[in-house]
């Protein structure tokens, strides 16, 4: 039921993403995965769209539904593509004290560690752009693969833990969603803007609207929306 679940899940980001122009497509998977759904993400451009689940990353053509890739892999925590789908990374758990991060090049099936992490909390995405990749609290020059800023961490913590991280579509803004907090940087300073506290221990669900003037958390079984400026409830 959970797989059935997770696939319908899938099945329905891909329609709304594209509701707009619903008249013109229809999406129809002719194959899924085997286990649930762990994570997703779509291209910057919106014409590729990568699920995966623990053993495997599926790379799919959003204008037809068709898949175009299966990447085996084994313990998949996240993965996120490039602005034009060329490049996907990934985070790959090995114990609860390492993860590696893994940069895959989709055309030539190569791939490469960008980084091991001494931490099994970690999460790598894409800017919109594709121009920039942070890993937790590291940003990363995706041409250069080199880090150009750090983030902030918290006074009461020792070190950075993400659940889920998301881009603002400006990229001035990173939303952190970590055990009972969320928080807002500022990507020129590195800089906590906003936090919030939570009651999920396991981190929150996050998300920008297409302006990045709200983000919508679920905390409690509710949905909520903030505004950016305040993180003052709207809805």
């Amino acid at each position: 039921m959970r797989k059935i679940f997770s696939i319908f899940v899938l099945c329905g980001l891909l329609v709304c993403n594209s509701f707009s122009k619903a008249a013109e497509s229809r999406f129809i998977f002719q194959e899924g995965h085997n286990e649930d759904i762990s994570s997703s993400s779509f291209s910057g451009d919106g014409k590729w769209f990568a699920s995966a689940d623990s053993s495997c990353i599926k790379v799919w053509e959003v204008s037809s539904g068709r898949l175009l890739k299966t990447i085996k892999a084994k313990s998949i925590w996240n993965c996120s593509l490039s602005y034009d789908g060329s490049f996907l990374v990934y985070v790959h758990f090995i114990d609860y004290s390492h993860v590696d991060v893994v940069l895959y090049d989709i055309e030539n099936e190569s791939s490469e560690i960008l980084e091991t992490m001494q931490m099994y909390e970690t999460v790598a995405a894409f800017s919109p752009s594709g121009k920039y990749l942070i890993v937790n609290d590291r940003l990363y020059d995706f041409n250069s693969k080199s880090v150009i800023k750090r983030l902030s961490k918290y006074a009461d913590i020792d070190s950075f833990s993400a659940k889920e991280i998301k881009w603002s579509p400006d990229e001035s803004k990173v939303l952190v969603s970590s055990a009972r907090r969320i928080s807002e940087y500022s990507v020129l300073t590195g800089k906590i803007l906003n936090t919030l506290a939570t009651s999920d221990y396991s981190g929150s669900p996050i998300a920008y609207s297409a302006s990045g003037d709200f983000i919508a958390y679920s905390d409690d079984s509710k949905i909520k929306v903030l505004g950016c400026a305040s993180f003052v409830e709207v809805a």
